[in-house]
């Protein structure tokens, strides 16, 4: 066990690494995955007992990013309930456009929290105050959010970049006018059914894109393809003989995402996931489809003026439905 209190230097940056894709990891690319975050040996690490004895919630959260629209609008909203006891995980999609009563109880929109919180915090990428979100995730969950990370599309296209592209499988016919074809041809952003071998900006395209019947939901089911995508990829690298890749994907996110983790908790959620089989992984999605929706859509006046929402079918603030989904979710 030393050489696990011996890793180089972890840093913050490797969260979106471990959280989204790197249960899939073999434990031995495990023991040398501090040659990837850092340069320096740093005290010795220690595996977080809190952690690995009880099961935790944390919430990953990602936006477009500067120089985009909508930049700081978290989109992109998944709770992971990740249960060391049992060796399982369940990831939860929540929709953004989910309303909810925010500060002097005014209505918002889910995606707006945090950064209505973080609007005049000059530190988003190295200090984000996650508290307003963690609280409103919490209401609508009914677990308790004991961590969270933050980031952008540059995070998203510099590790796919890294890795060489990913197979990502496409459910059905992508066409969106809104967004162009990264391939340079001039044309709007579509891809067929099927199999398709996708670079990073086609990844952050088809993860942005939801121009579609089922507009974000479809968004919330290609971001779910691409994290699966992306723990087939990663299950298999070789944190020694891949060393470039990692090092190209370090310098892509530096700077681009954030988590309040501690380096000791950071190890400690990377060991844990590594045990957790893909088998074990489990995705949801809280949406107004299927016989029995915990959702219904309304046009809202939140603090914006009024626009299109979604709000829980108990009644605006009740979540009672959607606790109990979850609870039978994570006890299944």
């Amino acid at each position: 066990m030393k050489i696990w209190l011996k890793i180089i230097g972890f840093a913050s940056i490797a969260i979106l690494v471990i959280a989204s894709a790197a249960i899939f990891l073999p434990t031995k690319n495990l023991l040398v995955l501090g040659s990837f975050l850092g340069n320096k040996v740093s005290s010795s690490l220690e595996i977080d007992q809190q952690i690995v004895s009880q099961p935790i919630n944390l919430a990953i959260l990602g936006f477009t990013g500067a120089g985009n629209n909508g930049a700081y609008l978290t989109d992109t909203m998944i709770v992971a309930h990740i249960d060391p006891t049992i060796n399982k995980i369940v990831l939860i999609s929540v929709p953004r456009d989910l309303v909810v009563v925010g500060e002097n109880k005014t209505l918002v929109k889910l995606n707006g929290v945090f950064w209505l919180n973080n609007e005049k915090n000059p530190k988003i990428f190295t200090q984000p105050d996650f508290s307003s979100i963690k609280q409103q995730l919490e209401n609508i969950t009914n677990l308790p959010i004991h961590y969270a990370t933050i980031f952008d599309v540059e995070t998203v296209r510099a590790m796919v970049n890294g890795l060489g592209g990913l197979n990502v499988y496409i459910s059905e016919k992508v066409s969106d006018p809104t967004l162009a074809d990264s391939t340079g041809t001039g044309n709007y952003f579509t891809l067929e059914p099927g199999w398709r071998y996708l670079d990073g900006n086609m990844v952050v395209s088809l993860v942005r894109s939801r121009y579609a019947k089922d507009g974000d939901f479809s968004r919330i089911k290609h971001q779910q393809a691409v994290l699966t995508a992306l723990g087939e990829k990663l299950k298999d690298l070789n944190f020694l003989t891949d060393a470039n890749k990692l090092l190209k994907i370090k310098e892509g996110i530096s700077g681009h995402f954030a988590s309040d983790l501690s380096n000791n908790q950071l190890f400690t959620l990377a060991t844990m996931l590594a045990k957790i089989p893909k088998s074990n992984w489990s995705f949801a999605t809280l949406s107004f489809n299927g016989s029995d929706p915990l959702l219904y859509s309304s046009n809202i006046a939140t603090n914006t003026g009024y626009a299109y929402g979604l709000v829980p079918k108990m009644g605006m603030g009740n979540y009672s439905a959607i606790w109990d989904y979850i609870s039978k979710l994570i006890k299944a």
